[in-house]
């Protein structure tokens, strides 16, 4: 996962590549906590220069600067930095972290993202994005959708997790999972017909579901394990989180396809 970023060294972009997708299961599988390679003072925008056009009209216009350079760069990193670069004056360095995130967005999240910042756009990014970018840059982006914009949290959805979906949960998952064979479609329309969930609320779960069975499968087949913990935990429960703005019960439960 992390060989292009690594092939040059320790930088900050590998150990946040290292960090993001392996750490976790390291210390689920190990129950130890490894030492931290690079801190965020390393980062390509803590110079003096960055920090100022940061601090001065960079983070306040980063939101709109990503989009328009997301839009017109289609994703391609090397465009997408000259374009930052040429938004606020970044430096050549700085501005590479920001079209890595462009790029890795492009990649990682275009499916969840293509109908706009909702909030399954912005837990994808941060899952999956934002991470490299802090650890690149040594900056912490501003938050773009609060938890309590979550799928989950109209009145509705809420008094069934409540009442009936917390505890179920697992169960629901899992018996889903089965069902659709990791489907995202089938799993979606499978969660709704459990509690009755909303459409919307329903699709956070559908999408974990279809997250645990594209990328944590081969950790998994075997059962509940640390390691199949881990992974669900690692690349599937932040953007659930995210998406439906419930808390999950602790260990998101094996999904099984």
């Amino acid at each position: 996962k992390c060989w292009a970023k690594c092939i040059g060294g320790e930088t900050a972009a590998c150990t946040s590549c290292v960090d993001a997708n392996c750490t976790p299961d390291l210390k689920a599988c190990s129950g130890l906590t490894p030492p931290s390679a690079v801190s965020v003072a390393d980062g390509s925008c803590t110079n003096s220069g960055d920090q100022s056009i940061w601090t001065a009209k960079g983070k306040d216009n980063f939101h709109s600067d990503m989009n328009d350079c997301g839009h017109k760069s289609l994703g391609n990193e090397d465009k997408a930095t000259q374009c930052m670069k040429g938004k606020e004056g970044y430096s050549d360095d700085c501005a590479g972290c920001f079209g890595a995130t462009i790029s890795c967005t492009a990649k990682k999240c275009w499916a969840k993202c293509i109908g706009g910042e909702t909030a399954a756009c912005t837990s994808c990014v941060d899952a999956n994005c934002t991470p490299d970018l802090k650890a690149c840059s040594g900056l912490t982006p501003p938050s773009a959708v609060s938890v309590a914009d979550g799928s989950c949290t109209n009145s509705g959805d809420q008094s069934i997790w409540t009442a009936k979906g917390k505890d179920n949960f697992h169960s629901d998952m899992n018996d889903c999972g089965h069902k659709s064979l990791g489907n995202e479609d089938k799993a979606t329309q499978c969660m709704k017909g459990k509690e009755g969930y909303s459409d919307d609320c329903a699709g956070c779960f559908g999408a974990t579901i279809s997250c645990t069975a594209k990328k944590c499968w081969a950790k998994c087949i075997g059962g509940e394990t640390a390691a199949c913990t881990s992974c669900v935990d690692a690349n599937c429960t932040p953007d659930l989180k995210a998406c439906s703005g419930l808390t999950p019960p602790s260990s998101i439960g094996v999904v099984m396809v």
